[in-house]
């Protein structure tokens, strides 16, 4: 079987405030992992959390409570989750400065 990949540059935190804490909703879907690399243009220290949900989504709001933890991130760096939820999103604790995180997704086999 042939195994299709694809990618995505996602800033989860482009047009919301510096103080957001939470990001945008990602539709993983189908993908069976996803890679991503953090990098931030201050030296403050931040704690992130890449949050899953298995909620439908389409049709109707995320429920505030179907958000679990998939992984934290405190230092910058490359990261990955092999079993992937519906839908992600990250959050921190701390602003960081013109943060950019890069994912990519594994989708196939």
């Amino acid at each position: 079987m042939r195994l299709y990949q694809y990618g995505h540059n996602l800033n989860p935190f482009a047009g919301l405030a510096e103080s957001a804490g939470t990001s945008v909703s990602v539709f993983f879907g189908d993908a069976q992992a996803a890679t991503w690399s953090l990098t931030t243009a201050s030296a403050t220290a931040s704690r992130w959390t890449l949050q899953g949900s298995d909620a439908e989504g389409f049709v109707s709001s995320i429920g505030a409570d179907t958000w679990f933890d998939l992984r934290g991130v405190t230092a910058q760096g490359f990261y990955s989750v092999d079993s992937l939820p519906r839908w992600g999103r990250f959050q921190r604790t701390v602003s960081a400065s013109s943060s950019t995180i890069l994912t990519a997704y594994r989708v196939g086999g």
